[in-house]
């Protein structure tokens, strides 16, 4: 029926039904439990990033202070915390969601900071457990979604007659509390705004407005279990350093075995002579590694004229337990080696060799189950500032421009302020960046970050500076770049690199040390490993089309007897042939002969053009790469080719020399 004119019609609401009621009393602790929740997954994701990047890790081995890192990352933290309780609180007003409205803001900033910081210590357990940033951010919102409903399901079982150990074990995850004291909040707010008078919770009865699990009572178990899961990320993020799914094992000293009688073998080492020398190579640089280690004083200060060599590893080696498998891994087992001042260390291997194991043992990032290293005459951690790294992953920040991770790195290695424009410069122009000084690395290439990490490496003059396969990624002429830097640097620097390309350790190393297996198989200058275990002189030749290869064979060896044809190549559409023909070492005198053999008779034998080349480096790896052979326990054994002969594992390459006698 219509409304009589002059009247106004009854716009007066009814009252909120029971059904309403609890429908708010539902949708507001959702709506505050997913707002004060989504900084977890983010945080998570963060701190995870961090570690997998090792970028901490890194910054302190470069001399940053752990009190800085802790003071700027609890400030964040903070601020952290105070946005995410401020803005709840907000969008609560602007939806007009009576929790929100009704209660005291106090105790709502106390509730909500709480809970967001136990939220960052669930956030930094999350990444100091899980190895990817990725896997972090997802399992964070599987987290929330799950605890959600846990929590809304257990805040009934708050109630007389339940067991205390249940009320207890619930009151460990910080969900539960959260959706406890949002409901309890919620119903009083409720109510509160129906008129119902002594209903509201205010500080003067937070602590006793019920008797089973108060607001009060949460903030209490919030803060504990917030120290708990701090004390935990922190003891986790401390043992498990590398961010592998590895347990680091750590052992009583191993007791060395005394070798086996060398007579035993000694068919074995003269049917492998190039075996034994490797022996004797590893064995020297052992025994003169030990002799030095016992000189150094670690307490004491080393000047700068001082013999002692910069770097000292002494019988290093370094062992993993792998899940589920429970086996032992020996990553490094038994190497030694120093480094002198001035000098190039490359660590060259094939992948899963040991090279970042062994780097990271001396660096500080695993320690050792045997063995010890000294930097400088001192333990790593006391000279930090002193060392310069490459790490394997890049230690920059797409957020930041060239120019300010400079800035920031020099303010970390204590550079003068008056003395960081003209170093800038300097660390710029050599790594071929000048002209993205003011870009964001985030927009750099994979090659330029690299070049970035290797500049900022140099910050600070170091003395010892460690690069972990530091080209990987950058194409090869600004590659050529990188190492002019690095020469120019190396003259009053001890640098150690591991790499597996044979052309950088070539190119860059003074000394270069093979490593497979876990062992330092052989060490010594390139020129020098060559020479030892190279095949001898090989002669390349390209050959006219049609020409018989076994006529040309015959005649080589008519004057080198040991002669062989190793490569063999005919192009398919010229028909010209390629051939490689290797002499023994045994007949390198005959070489003038072999040479008066291609200046006379070239024609003859159809020969177009040829050259004349020592073995090269990679041939040398790869030939010390065969003789080491690894069974199903890790263990490294002597291996019988197909022709009988013996090949020396690298069990055998340091058994002679290195036992402590």
């Amino acid at each position: 029926m219509a409304a009589k004119k002059g009247k106004r019609p009854n716009t007066t609401f009814p009252l909120l039904t029971f059904e309403a009621i609890a429908n708010v009393r539902y949708f507001a602790p959702a709506f505050v439990f997913i707002s004060l929740s989504i900084s977890q997954a983010i945080t998570a994701t963060q701190v995870a990033r961090e570690r997998e990047h090792g970028h901490r890790r890194s910054l302190q081995i470069l001399g940053m202070k752990t009190s800085a890192y802790w003071t700027s990352t609890l400030l964040v933290l903070f601020v952290t915390c105070l946005v995410t309780s401020l803005s709840t609180i907000g969008f609560g007003l602007l939806f007009d969601i009576t929790l929100i409205k009704e209660t005291d803001f106090e105790i709502l900033m106390i509730t909500f900071s709480l809970y967001s910081l136990v939220s960052c210590g669930v956030a930094y357990l999350f990444g100091a457990l899980i190895p990817t940033s990725r896997t972090a951010g997802l399992l964070s919102f599987v987290y929330i979604l799950a605890f959600y409903l846990i929590g809304s399901m257990a805040t009934y079982f708050f109630v007389d007659g339940v067991a205390v150990w249940l009320t207890t074990l619930l009151s460990c995850f910080p969900a539960v509390l959260l959706m406890r004291a949002c409901s309890l909040l919620s119903d009083a707010a409720t109510m509160s705004s129906l008129g119902v008078p002594g209903a509201s919770i205010t500080l003067d009865n937070v602590w006793d407005h019920t008797d089973i699990m108060p607001v009060g009572g949460t903030w209490k178990w919030m803060a504990g279990v917030f120290v708990g899961f701090v004390i935990l990320a922190t003891y986790i993020d401390t043992v498990a350093q590398s961010g592998k799914n590895y347990l680091l094992m750590r052992r009583k000293p191993r007791q060395h075995k005394t070798p086996p009688s060398t007579a035993a073998h000694d068919s074995v080492l003269e049917a492998q002579r190039q075996t034994q020398a490797a022996m004797e190579l590893v064995a020297a640089e052992a025994h003169r590694t030990k002799g030095k280690h016992s000189d150094a004083q670690p307490e004491g200060a080393v000047p700068d004229g001082s013999s002692l060599p910069p770097v000292i590893v002494n019988r290093l080696s370094m062992e993993f337990m792998r899940f589920p498998s429970m086996k032992r891994f020996p990553a490094v087992d038994d190497v030694s080696f120093s480094v002198p001042n001035g000098a190039i260390f490359a660590l060259l291997g094939p992948n899963g060799a040991g090279k970042t194991t062994t780097l990271n043992c001396i660096i500080g990032n695993y320690t050792p189950t045997h063995g010890s290293t000294l930097v400088l005459g001192k333990p790593i951690h006391e000279v930090r500032d002193r060392v310069g790294l490459v790490p394997q992953f890049d230690v920059v920040w797409d957020k930041l421009t060239a120019r300010e991770h400079v800035q920031l790195f020099a303010r970390i290695k204590g550079v003068a302020e008056d003395g960081v424009d003209a170093l800038e410069a300097q660390i710029l122009d050599d790594m071929a960046l000048t002209h993205v000084t003011n870009a964001l690395v985030g927009t750099f290439s994979g090659g330029m970050r690299r070049r970035l990490s290797i500049g900022l490496s140099l910050i600070g003059e170091p003395n010892v500076v460690f690069l972990d396969e530091p080209t990987t990624g950058v194409d090869p002429k600004n590659r050529r770049v990188v190492w002019e830097a690095l020469k120019r640097y190396s003259k009053n620097k001890t640098l150690i690199l591991t790499t597996h390309s044979m052309e950088e350790a070539d190119t860059l190393g003074d000394i270069i040390a093979i490593v497979g297996a876990g062992k330092m198989q052989t060490v010594g200058p390139s020129l020098a490993l060559k020479a030892e275990f190279g095949s001898g002189y090989a002669i390349r030749l390209s050959v006219e089309a049609g020409t018989d290869v076994n006529t040309l064979v015959t005649a080589f060896q008519a004057v080198c007897p040991r002669a062989t044809l190793t490569d063999l190549y005919t192009d398919r559409d010229s028909g010209r042939i390629s051939a490689t023909i290797r002499l023994a070492r045994e007949e390198t005198e005959l070489l003038p002969a072999v040479l008066d053999l291609l200046e006379t008779r070239s024609g003859e034998l159809g020969i177009l053009d040829y050259f004349v080349t020592l073995d090269t480096l990679e041939d040398v790896f790869l030939r010390i790469a065969d003789a080491v052979t690894r069974d199903v326990d890790g263990k490294c054994i002597f291996k019988q080719d197909a022709s009988g002969n013996y090949t020396m594992s690298s069990k055998a390459l340091l058994g002679k020399g290195v036992s402590d006698e």
